[in-house]
């Protein structure tokens, strides 16, 4: 498929290229026997450096020690970096905005449509697959959990931040006093996250052709489970390729904001533009061609279109990986009959994917999984859950919304739940988030129970919170018509009476039961 930009000749030529910059600079810290061991060490003097940015002019400090062990290109990797002319900063506000009011449903949009449609990316799974042996559920949901943390890290409002750079003033002809338009760079957290993941793409790409070039295997006592992988056809094509990276980018870009308006929520298109924006500047950082990325809504989906006409196509490994997923969102489902628990993360990834193509779902999905969903009971089930899901939008977004009081606690306890739910995923596995392993393989850590026992009790109560408050606006609006009806005068205020209950009890939840839930995060193994 061709468009007016998204040529044929062009996404070939992206199925080709991988990231020369990012890549030369992971050969020079990963060679040698110490070499995987001093990129862990270097993302880690990177954290530092983001939370104690002052130490590092100090010349004594033990991070300034350490950094300067470094090369200064490794060093200049994470510094401060140009924010290109095409930035507009009130778009990255906005979709920030979007993002921390529909967080969390944003993560569950992530896991049930951004991921999948990932995994329909036939050439691209291997290296996913191959690389972290994510089948296995202990390896993918650290995968999930590091992919959760980097969204919220760019997503968050203060995650890119952009800095004006000092411009000494000058005087003018006349005495006057002007200055020149400052310089603009960007930093923070989600921009160390996006480069993070570019160095872990690079470190993947060093690892699987670097070290594979050394007599065609990798350093003794090393596990190689990559044999007749694509990448080794002759073709040149390298692993983590410009073209996957841009699907990938989409899938985020494009999909969540789109998944949202699925489930009800109202996504203008305005938000619907810079939340695209925002991810263009992500693809930006993380090393992506500026010709491979839109924030135009229609060349967006144009683009992945043309991409996942050519490339999407049945894997044994991206059903594995989609099994794996559906584990994962299974842990956070509460105990449902008639395996209704095992059959509600398929149906929320077939009321996705089979939205953006009814071909997909069955691609990544074991077919008898897929034609279980098709029975009346989970489809019942399934209807009865995405109807409450739009009733609470519909509502939120219509009457609580014009509520600043009720609308602003709600939408603020909400983002501090997917607050707390991130966080405590960054110390679920003995792996620090984007590092890599010495054996290729990643290490492993063991689920805690009563971490994901916290989990729940954290949904449980904002559901109650949820539930409380739209008996409470039901409750209002109910007891206005009647008060103008020809009814008995006590119906509206046993309607007003109840109202203002549910929405007390709904303030104590959200106010004071919730903050609590949240500080007894146990912590994790």
């Amino acid at each position: 498929m061709a468009t007016s930009r998204w040529t044929e000749e062009l996404l070939a030529k992206a199925r080709m290229e991988g990231d020369p910059y990012a890549d030369g600079l992971a050969e020079k810290v990963m060679s040698g026997e110490e070499g995987v061991r001093r990129y862990n060490h270097l993302l880690e003097l990177a954290d530092t450096l983001l939370a104690t940015p002052s130490l590092v002019l100090n010349r004594k400090s033990a991070l300034r020690q350490h950094l300067e062990d470094f090369s200064p290109e490794a060093l200049e990797y994470f510094e401060p970096d140009r924010v290109p002319d095409w930035v507009d900063e009130d778009k990255l506000a906005v979709a920030a905005q979007l993002w921390k009011d529909n967080s969390i449903a944003a993560i569950g949009v992530l896991y049930a449509y951004s991921l999948p449609c990932a995994y329909t990316y036939k050439d691209g799974v291997p290296t996913l697959y191959d690389t972290g042996k994510l089948a296995e559920t202990r390896y993918i949901f650290q995968r999930i959990y590091e992919t959760g943390i980097f969204a919220d890290a760019v997503m968050d409002p203060d995650g890119i931040e952009i800095m004006e750079d000092f411009v000494p003033r000058t005087d003018g002809d006349e005495g006057s006093s002007r200055r020149t338009q400052p310089q603009r760079y960007m930093w923070g957290r989600g921009f160390l996250a996006a480069r993070k993941v570019r160095f872990l793409h690079a470190s993947i790409r060093c690892m699987l052709t670097m070290w594979r070039s050394r007599e065609g295997k990798a350093p003794a006592g090393d596990h190689d489970p990559h044999a007749g992988a694509s990448w080794k056809d002759g073709s040149g094509k390298p692993p983590i390729t410009q073209k996957e990276l841009a699907l990938v980018l989409l899938t985020f870009g494009h999909l969540i904001p789109e998944g949202l308006e699925r489930w009800g929520a109202v996504v203008s298109q305005e938000q619907k533009d810079a939340f695209l924006h925002l991810w263009r500047l992500v693809g930006h950082i993380m090393g992506i061609n500026d010709d491979y990325t839109t924030d135009d809504w229609d060349e967006a989906r144009a683009l992945m279109e043309a991409i996942l006409e050519k490339e999407a196509a049945p894997s044994p490994m991206g059903e594995k990986l989609t099994v794996a997923l559906m584990s994962f969102l299974r842990e956070y489902l509460p105990h449902l009959p008639a395996g209704l628990r095992d059959r509600i993360p398929a149906e929320l990834i077939i009321s996705q994917l089979g939205k953006l193509n009814p071909a997909y779902p069955p691609m990544i999905l074991p077919a008898s999984t897929y034609e279980g969903t098709r029975r009346l009971l989970p489809r019942i089930a399934f209807g009865a859950l995405m109807l409450w899901v739009r009733i609470y939008y519909g509502v939120r977004d219509r009457i609580m919304g014009r509520i600043p009081l009720i609308g602003d606690t709600l939408l603020s306890t909400l983002h501090q739940a997917a607050e707390e739910l991130v966080a405590s995923w960054r110390g679920e596995f003995k792996r620090r988030p984007f590092d890599v392993s010495r054996r290729i393989e990643w290490k492993p850590g063991e689920k805690n129970p009563k971490l994901m026992t916290w989990r729940r009790r954290i949904f449980n109560n904002v559901a109650f919170a949820v539930l409380l408050l739209f008996l409470a606006v039901v409750g209002l609006l109910g007891a206005v018509v009647t008060a103008f009806a020809p009814v008995a005068a006590s119906v509206p205020e046993w309607l007003l009476g109840g109202s203002v209950v549910s929405g007390v009890l709904a303030w104590i939840v959200m106010s004071w039961r919730l903050p609590r839930v949240f500080a007894k995060r146990p912590k994790a193994a």
